[in-house]
């Protein structure tokens, strides 16, 4: 098994990329992170257990000449051992609109998806090994960046009511151009059964994501800016 380790994430750091297809610009994707803590269940010595959680928001909106599409997403994990709570989607285009709830817990998640139309619930059984598909970005964070790394796993994806089996695979280093200079990664692909998706991974800490690459969509994703949460006690070299 891969041994993740969490990455040197910040409290309240913010990340703005660019959603282009194309050649073409067509949304904005702001991620920010903020850490905060939760009452567990109750250990046997009948004393709270205290559970610290990241927070992770990721809102899409269209940029200019682009189709109306907003999509909010804000998915609650465990910072310790990177396992999902709960997640929360609103989806709105110009014909449609929705929302859909997941609340993750033993062995099971409880997805709940309303629209125009009425509300549909759905529980499904987990397998022992899974990760929310909204929390990707910011949980492959914290996989080692070691070339011929790879992995199995399960993703749950709410909008569906599905889990699908999946695999990871660390490649080799990659240099990345964005509006902030060059930045040297790793490629992580993600393996589908239908698809692949190539991340990219900053190498230094805190292993900002950098972006992707999602060819059977003609879809390309890039970081524009990055805002740590204290610069004071943030290495300028990060700062960028």
């Amino acid at each position: 098994m891969v041994a993740f380790e969490v990455p040197q994430w910040q409290d309240g750091e913010t990340s703005v990329y660019s959603v282009n297809r194309n050649d073409s610009s067509l949304y904005r994707s702001v991620v920010t992170l903020e850490f905060d803590e939760e009452m567990g269940d109750v250990a046997q010595s009948d004393s709270v257990r205290i559970v610290p959680t990241l927070i992770v928001t990721n809102v899409v909106q269209p940029l200019s000449g682009a189709d109306w599409y907003f999509d909010s997403v804000q998915v609650v994990f465990r910072r310790d051992v990177l396992s999902p709570l709960r997640t929360f989607r609103s989806v709105e285009t110009d014909i449609s609109q929705f929302e859909i709830t997941a609340r993750y817990e033993q062995g099971r998640v409880q997805i709940e998806k309303q629209t125009i139309d009425g509300s549909t619930e759905e529980e499904l059984r987990l397998p022992h090994r899974f990760h929310s598909y909204d929390m990707i970005q910011t949980w492959l964070r914290a996989v080692p960046l070691v070339s011929g790394t790879s992995f199995r796993d399960n993703l749950v994806i709410p909008f569906e009511f599905r889990t699908v089996p999946v695999k990871f695979l660390v490649l080799g280093t990659k240099l990345v151009t964005t509006k902030l200079g060059d930045i040297m990664c790793r490629e992580i692909v993600l393996i589908l059964p239908t698809r692949e998706v190539r991340f990219w991974y900053e190498l230094a800490q805190p292993h900002r994501f950098v972006g992707l690459n999602d060819t059977q969509n003609n879809t390309q994703m890039l970081l524009e800016s990055f805002q740590p949460a204290h610069n004071d006690t943030v290495p300028s070299s990060m700062v960028r």
